[in-house]
C-alpha cells in the first residue's frame, strides 16, 4: 500500500503496490505532495512555470541564488561543477523570480583585464543572462595585491577599473551593490569615510561599464533603535553618496510585523543625508522565525543539519507573508535568502529552498506560486475584513482584482530560540468570514491547489488558515491602508563634478575608531594622506577646501585624465571634537565632499574622569565562567591585566570583564563616551578577535546595551574612544571591555581609562 499527501497531510491518491511494477500517479494538481509506503517517505511537487510572456522583471518577488559561492553547489555533480551551476539556474528560472542576486570576486579579471571563463561566479551570471533573468551582484573582498587589511581596498583606481570591465563584461547585471553588509567590521574593518570614496569610484566604473546599470552603496545588515545610532551609514552618507546611488539597499531577518517600522526608518535615514525619496532595496531577507539553531536533521554534508519537516513549513508559510508585508511596506525588490542549502553557526542554522538531496522544499513551491498569481499584479494595499484575517489586494493586467488572505500566526509577529517543533504543530484556529460577492471565482492555496469555497445569498464564505489563499476575479473593494509607494529609483542630481574624487589615508598618530567612523587624532598636529583622482579623460585644474583643518596642501592642482595624486597634510584641530570637510572646485565646477569626524585625544584628556584601576572593581565576565579569567595589576605595564583561560569544554569563545560603575561618582549624566588604552598578547598563530566590542549601558535602561567597536591592539598599546552616541542624557552604569577571540588562551591589558564630558 502507498499513498500521496498533500501538503497539510491530506490523503490524495490511496492505492496497492503490486510488486515489481511501476507506480504512475494520476495527473495531480499543482501542490507540494508526499508520497509514503511504509516507513519510507520522499517529497515531490507540482508547479506552474512562468511563460516568458507573463514574467515580470519590475516585480518585487526575487531571490537570493549565491549559486557562484555557496558550496553545496558542488555536490549536485561532483565531477563537473557546470551541471550543478546550470542546475541552479534552471531552478531559479522555474522559481519564476523577478531577479536573482549573485556574488562575485574581485579575483575575476586576468591580467589583461578579462573575465574568467571559468570563474564559478562569472559562469553562475552567465547562466542567468542565458534565462534572460536580470541579476543584482555584490562583492566584497579587494585580493591582496590591493589591500592593506585582507578585505578593504587600497587603491581607488583597481576598483574603478574593475567595476567598469566587470559591468562591461557581464551587461546581464541589472544591479551591483558596492559592497556586502559593510556596516559590520567583518566586511569592512576600514573607515566609514574610506567606503565612500572607493563606492564613488566603483559607481563611476559600473556607469562607464554599462551606462543602463543601478549602484547601491552595499548594503546595511544592522539597523538600529534610533537612526542616530546608525553612525556608519551616518559618516558615509554625509560625503554625498546619494549622487552616486540610485537606491538604500538594505538586510532584513525580522518578522513581517516590524516591516512598515523598519521600512520607515530605512527611509528616513536615507532623507536624513539627502537621498529623499529614493526607492529602498531589500537584497537579503530571511526568517526568524526558525530562528538560529533550528536544525535538526542530519543531511549527510559535513556538519550540516537541516530542517524537521514541520520547520520547513514554518518556513514555507513565512516567505509569501513576507513578500507581501514588504511589498505593503514599500520595498522595491525583496531577496528571499537563499536558493540552494547552506548553514551558518557551525552547521546548526540552515538555509535553503533545496535540500541537500536536491529535492524541493514547500518553501520553494510556496514562491513559485506567489510568482505566478501576483507577479504581474500592482498591490492596492491592506483591507480589513475581519479580527484574525490578514488581507491585501491586487490590481492584475486584466484589471480584475486578487484578494490575499491569511490568519497570522507568532510566525507574522516573533522571534523565538526554542520550541519550534511545538509552535509549528501549534493550534492555529481557521478563522472563517464572508464577503460580498464581488464575481470572484477561483480559489487557489499556498502551494497552488484549488480549493473550494461556499455562495451563499450573495455572500462568499471563506476560512483564513495559517498558509495564505489567493481569491480571483474580484472587483470594486475598497482598500483601507493603501501600499506605500516605493520611492523613486536613480541618483539625486547634481550640478558639479562627480568625476573627480577625494580620499584621505590615515597616517602616524591617527587611529580609526568607533564603528569605524572617527579619526582620532593623538598628537597636537598629525599626517594624512590626501588622495584625490580624476575618472575622466579631461585635464582638470582646480584647489580643494578643508576649513584650516590641513596644512601642507598646494594651492592649485593640476590632474590629467585618469590621474591619482598624493598629498601630504597635517590635521590641525584646537577642538576635542570637530569635522573635516573637503571640498573644492576644478574647472569652476564644484567637487563632492568627503567628511571625516576627528577627535583629538588631547582635548578628550582635559576633559577626562579618570576610574579607579582596581581589579577588584572588575567583575570576571568570560565564556567558562569567572574561573576563566583572571584580573590582576601589572607593575611593569602599569595596567590592569586580564590573563585568559577558556576550556575546551566551551564552543562559543568570549570575554568581556565588567566594570560597575554607580560606585563612582565621575558617572553623571551628560558623559560622552569612554576613552581608554588597551594592549592585547595574542599567540603567533592566532588571528586578531571576530569582534571588539565596548558595551555600555545607561540609565534609564529602555535603550538597552550601547555596542561600540573598538580598533584591536597589534602588540602594542591602543587608545580607543567609545561614544555614547545619542545617550549623553543618560548617566553610564556598566561598561565591558572585551572581544570574541579566536584562541582559548591569551592576555590583555587596560589602562588610563575614564568617562569624557
Amino acid at each position: 500500500m502507498y499513498k500521496v499527501e498533500d501538503a497539510f497531510g491530506r490523503t490524495v491518491i490511496s492505492r496497492n503496490v503490486v510488486p515489481g511494477k511501476k507506480v504512475e500517479l494520476k495527473a495531480l494538481e499543482r501542490g507540494y505532495y508526499i508520497i509514503r509506503q511504509g516507513k519510507l517517505s520522499r517529497s515531490f511537487a507540482v508547479i506552474r512555470t512562468l511563460p516568458e510572456t507573463e514574467r515580470n522583471p519590475e516585480s518585487s518577488f526575487c531571490l537570493d541564488v549565491a549559486a557562484g559561492m555557496i558550496g553545496s553547489v558542488y555536490q549536485y555533480d561532483p565531477a563537473n561543477l557546470g551541471n550543478g551551476l546550470r542546475f541552479f539556474a534552471d531552478l531559479t528560472r522555474l522559481s519564476g523570480a523577478a531577479m536573482a542576486r549573485e556574488r562575485i570576486g574581485m579575483t575575476v579579471l586576468d591580467n589583461e583585464g578579462n573575465l574568467r571563463a571559468d570563474n564559478r561566479a562569472v559562469i553562475a551570471i552567465r547562466n542567468l543572462e542565458e534565462r534572460k533573468i536580470p541579476a543584482c551582484v555584490t562583492y566584497h573582498k579587494a585580493p591582496a595585491a590591493h589591500s592593506v587589511d585582507g578585505v578593504t581596498p587600497n587603491d581607488l583606481g583597481f576598483v574603478y577599473n574593475f567595476a567598469k570591465e566587470v559591468s562591461r563584461q557581464l551587461p546581464g547585471v541589472a544591479i551591483w551593490e558596492f559592497w556586502n553588509e559593510q556596516d559590520t567590521p567583518k566586511h569592512w574593518p576600514g573607515s566609514a569615510w574610506d567606503f565612500a570614496s572607493f563606492c564613488k569610484a566603483a559607481s563611476l566604473g559600473h556607469k562607464a561599464g554599462n551606462s543602463a546599470c543601478r549602484v547601491t552603496a552595499g548594503n546595511l545588515a544592522k539597523i538600529k533603535a534610533t537612526n542616530a545610532e546608525h553612525i556608519f551609514f551616518n559618516t558615509a552618507a554625509r560625503s554625498g553618496l546619494a549622487y552616486y546611488t540610485d537606491f538604500n539597499s538594505v538586510h532584513s531577518y525580522r518578522n513581517p510585523f516590524f516591516y512598515t517600522e523598519s521600512m520607515k526608518r530605512w527611509r528616513d535615514l536615507g532623507r536624513n543625508w539627502g537621498y529623499g525619496d529614493m526607492a529602498v532595496l531589500v537584497s537579503e531577507s530571511g526568517s526568524s522565525a526558525d530562528s538560529r539553531q533550528s536544525g535538526t536533521v542530519p543531511t549527510g554534508y559535513r556538519n550540516c543539519l537541516d530542517h524537521s519537516p514541520e520547520v520547513e513549513m514554518l518556513v514555507a508559510e513565512f516567505i509569501p507573508k513576507a513578500q507581501i508585508a514588504m511589498r505593503q511596506a514599500g520595498a522595491i525588490r525583496h531577496f528571499h535568502f537563499v536558493l540552494p542549502p547552506c548553514n551558518e553557526r557551525n552547521g546548526r542554522k540552515p538555509f535553503g529552498l533545496i535540500r541537500y538531496d536536491f529535492t524541493a522544499k514547500p518553501g520553494f513551491v510556496v514562491f513559485n506560486v506567489l510568482c505566478n498569481e501576483l507577479g504581474r499584479a500592482k498591490l492596492e494595499g491592506k483591507v480589513r475584513l475581519a479580527e484574525d484575517v490578514e488581507a491585501y489586494v491586487f490590481r492584475q493586467p486584466d484589471d480584475t482584482q486578487t484578494l490575499v488572505f491569511w490568519r497570522p500566526t507568532w510566525v507574522d509577529r516573533e522571534a523565538i530560540n526554542s520550541g519550534y517543533e511545538q509552535k509549528a504543530r501549534g493550534d492555529y484556529p481557521a478563522v472563517s468570514f464572508r464577503m460580498v460577492s464581488r464575481n470572484g471565482g477561483r480559489l487557489v492555496n499556498a502551494f497552488g491547489t484549488p480549493e473550494p469555497f461556499k455562495r451563499e445569498n450573495g455572500f462568499m464564505e471563506l476560512s483564513a488558515e495559517r498558509f495564505p489563499k489567493y481569491l480571483h476575479g474580484l472587483s470594486g473593494i475598497e482598500v483601507d491602508v493603501p501600499a506605500e509607494k516605493p520611492g523613486k529609483s536613480g541618483r539625486l542630481s547634481f550640478d558639479g563634478d562627480l568625476s573627480i574624487v577625494t580620499r584621505l589615508v590615515p597616517g602616524k598618530g591617527t587611529n580609526i575608531s568607533e564603528r569605524s567612523r572617527l579619526l582620532l587624532v593623538e598628537p597636537e598636529h598629525c599626517r594624512v594622506k590626501i588622495q584625490i583622482a580624476n575618472f575622466d579623460d579631461k585635464t582638470k585644474t582646480g584647489y580643494l577646501k578643508h576649513g584650516g583643518r590641513l596644512t601642507g596642501l598646494p594651492e592649485k592642482i593640476v590632474l590629467n585624465p585618469w590621474e591619482i595624486l598624493d598629498f601630504h597634510a597635517e590635521v590641525v584641530s584646537a577642538k576635542a571634537f570637530d569635522l573635516l570637510t573637503i571640498t573644492g572646485a576644478f574647472e569652476g565646477r564644484e567637487i563632492t565632499p568627503l567628511e571625516v569626524p576627528l577627535v583629538s585625544i588631547p582635548r578628550l584628556k582635559e576633559n577626562m574622569k579618570p576610574l579607579a584601576m582596581k581589579p577588584e572593581f572588575w567583575n570576571r565576565n568570560c565564556a567558562g565562567g569567572a574561573d576563566s579569567l583572571a584580573i590582576s595589576w601589572d607593575e611593569s605595564e602599569k595596567a590592569l591585566r586580564f590573563d585568559v583561560h577558556i576550556p575546551e569544554r566551551v564552543k562559543d569563545l568570549w570575554v568581556y570583564p565588567e566594570l560597575l560603575l554607580d560606585q563612582f561618582a565621575e558617572a553623571q549624566i551628560g558623559c560622552r563616551g569612554v576613552l581608554f588604552d588597551i594592549k592585547t598578547v595574542f599567540p603567533a598563530e592566532t588571528g586578531k578577535p571576530i569582534w571588539n566590542f565596548v558595551m555600555l549601558d545607561t540609565r534609564p535602561t529602555e535603550a538597552g546595551t550601547l555596542n561600540v567597536t573598538y580598533t584591536q591592539s597589534d602588540g602594542d598599546w591602543k587608545t580607543n574612544f567609545a561614544p555614547l552616541t545619542g545617550r549623553e542624557h543618560c548617566r553610564p552604569y556598566k561598561i565591558r571591555i572585551g572581544m570574541n577571540p579566536q584562541c582559548r588562551t591569551f592576555t590583555f591589558y587596560l589602562r588610563n581609562i575614564g568617562l569624557v564630558y
